[in-house]
């Protein structure tokens, strides 16, 4: 018999709510890094930023778009707390290389961190944006998937929309350093890594 849970006993779950902070927090660093490439890359003295920054993106997309393929495939496959962890936690890997791009680690640019960052980032996206939908749907059913799923983007569109102002002010109380703000960012994804480790199916 399938499981039906409402919108309301839903929310009463641990595991709905690791759900809804998973996705969104990707969503809500993704778009401040998108929104803010180029002062990013400014803060890092890279040179003729405004016509880097779309190279620097690129990564991005590609990895997006291609990760879901194999994401999916592991989705049916595994459990999702194995997977959830592994997106969030490459998210916060992907916060960290912007957190370090100006030390000129392994004698790597800014830049190139920068684009390595965006890269990991889309890889980290595509893994939860193939696990979240489908793990709404087998834990909670399908009687009420529509206002359950309807919740969680509602939670996403926002965190998206919160985003780019956090970073911006962040980087203005940082004194202009965006790598501060990403450390903390990076920080920020542990807590909720490991909580993704204990997701299981509520009863």
């Amino acid at each position: 018999m399938d499981v039906s849970f409402t919108l309301g006993e839903a929310l009463r779950t641990r595991a709905l709510w690791i759900l809804l902070f998973a996705g969104p927090f990707l969503g809500l660093v993704g778009t401040a890094m998108l929104f803010h490439t180029q002062p990013i890359l400014d803060s890092f003295g890279v040179e003729d930023a405004q016509a880097v920054a779309p190279w620097v993106q690129a990564p991005w997309a590609v990895a997006l778009a291609l990760t879901p393929l194999v994401a999916g495939y592991l989705a049916d496959t595994f459990h999702p707390r194995w997977l959830l962890p592994v997106g969030v936690g490459l998210g916060a890997a992907s916060c960290a290389c912007v957190a370090i791009a100006g030390q000129g680690l392994f004698g790597w640019a800014p830049v190139v961190w920068v684009g390595v960052s965006m890269a990991v980032f889309g890889v980290a996206g595509g893994v939860v944006m193939s696990v979240v939908g489908p793990t709404i749907a087998r834990y909670f059913g399908r009687t009420h998937h529509g206002s359950i799923r309807g919740a969680s983007i509602t939670v996403a569109v926002a965190a998206t929309a919160v985003g780019p102002y956090l970073l911006s002010r962040g980087a203005e109380a940082a004194g202009g350093r965006f790598d501060v703000v990403f450390g903390v960012f990076a920080l920020a994804a542990i807590p909720l890594a490991l909580a993704s480790l204990t997701l299981e199916r509520p009863t």
